[in-house]
């Protein structure tokens, strides 16, 4: 989910159980969502969808992930089932398919066109687009990097342009999920004219082959782009030696922090922030040990292990560890303001605690200031949190925070919640729809 503020404030979602991707208009006096475009393949568009456009197409196939342009005039969307990357412009306010990437191992896909007939678009040869899921702009904003699931890779495209174009793909990464794209900080802190052109990237990864529990080895790669090519920076693995350097060039580029964490088992939803004292942090949210797991990133771009707190369903004892298996699913996390935000998918509500408690939860004398959930309810009452399992009504998944509001999607029913930020961060549902 992505949230633009160019001008007219529009709100852009993928990711929905129906795998759809929506667009929303913003009213910023009320914060009213009029949807203004819709795609999808094979579900019905037409509810509710007065004044939309509307594409059927199976280059929505499977929605998951949508990124924005700087300047919000185009957005690149990944297709689980399609195995494509769509771009969209905004041309004269209304936006257009303009171009699409698919995957070298799929058929060609065939398209009806306007007029009738239909249109064999063919395949490149490309890697990194089978199952793609996360999408991430580059820091230049010149290229997306997306996560090919079922490729073990990840492609960069560039956005010259009207056009996407295939630029290579970083092989061998097992099962990327999600990425953070950052400019390296050894040139940030070490070149002060740099260019955005000149700094090198360093992607993040999340992966592991599994998506069940019972076996798991969820990763986070480390890669710093340069003009000498891919190095592999560090490897950190949710169970011992699960992650190899067999492939780098120096054994010094690869460096595996053995430390067999338990909150990353599961490992879903990612975030980066960046305190005010100046500190970065990148965060993972389990979906299976329902933990935020939090890494200091260094000036040479390598993460330190920087601590974990679970989040505790509200029928779970407050004891339980790292280790048990969670109630809460977390999802996706949001940092905004020093609070973090996690949708807890199988739990029905969202949690919400400083940034603290996970980098120095064992300083805090008041645990309590952690415990912060809200309710979501799909009917909009929000009268009480979840009490078991039984009573879950809505599943929150993603989530964007923007100013004193935050977005929430309902992964199963289709649904988009907008919260009220108070001053201490506590959110309060001012509708759903």
């Amino acid at each position: 989910m992505e949230v633009d503020v160019s001008g007219v404030h529009f709100l852009h979602v993928a990711g929905f159980a129906d795998g759809t991707l929506r667009i929303y208009r913003v009213n910023d006096a009320d914060m009213a969502l009029q949807r203004v475009f819709w795609a999808g393949f094979g579900s019905d568009p037409t509810e509710g969808q007065t004044g939309a456009a509307l594409v059927d197409s199976p280059l929505f196939a499977g929605a998951w992930d949508v990124v924005l342009t700087p300047d919000g005039t185009s957005a690149v969307v990944s297709g689980r089932l399609s195995h494509r990357v769509v771009r969209l412009d905004k041309d004269a306010g209304t936006w257009v398919i303009r171009d699409s990437l698919v995957d070298g191992q799929q058929t060609p896909l065939e398209i009806p066109v306007e007029g009738g007939g239909t249109e064999i678009l063919a395949n490149l040869n490309v890697r990194g687009l089978d199952r793609p899921r996360g999408v991430a702009l580059s820091p230049s904003g010149r290229a997306v990097y997306v996560s090919g699931y079922g490729d073990d890779a990840v492609a960069r495209l560039g956005l010259n342009d009207d056009r996407l174009t295939y630029q290579g793909a970083f092989t061998d990464l097992p099962a990327p999920r999600q990425i953070i794209a950052l400019p390296s900080a050894q040139t940030a802190t070490t070149t002060a004219t740099a260019t955005a052109s000149a700094t090198p990237d360093v992607l993040y990864v999340l992966g592991g082959s599994a998506d069940t529990c019972d076996a798991d080895d969820t990763q986070i790669i480390g890669l710093g782009l340069g003009e000498l090519g891919t190095r592999v920076l560090q490897g950190i693995a949710s169970a011992p030696q699960a992650f190899t350097c067999e492939t780098a060039a120096d054994p010094q580029d690869c460096l595996l922090d053995d430390l067999a964490l338990p909150g990353l088992i599961g490992g879903f939803g990612v975030a980066h922030t960046v305190t005010s004292s100046g500190a970065e942090y990148l965060l993972v949210a389990s979906k299976c040990q329902g933990t935020v797991t939090a890494f200091e990133r260094r000036s040479d771009d390598l993460l330190d292990y920087a601590g974990v707190y679970r989040v505790v369903a509200p029928w779970e004892a407050a004891t339980v560890t790292a280790t048990v298996a969670s109630a809460a699913g977390l999802r996706n996390i949001e940092v905004h303001d020093g609070i973090v935000y996690a949708a807890a998918a199988d739990g029905g509500f969202i949690a919400h605690f400083p940034l603290e408690c996970v980098t120095a939860f064992s300083s805090l004398a008041d645990p309590t200031v952690c415990a912060g959930v809200v309710c979501v309810d799909e009917a909009g009452g929000c009268a009480a949190v979840p009490t078991d399992a039984s009573a879950v009504s809505a599943h929150p998944w993603g989530l964007r925070a923007k100013g004193d509001v935050l977005y929430v999607t309902y992964d199963v029913e289709g649904q988009v919640a907008v919260f009220d930020l108070a001053d201490d961060g506590t959110p309060a549902l001012r509708f759903v729809q």
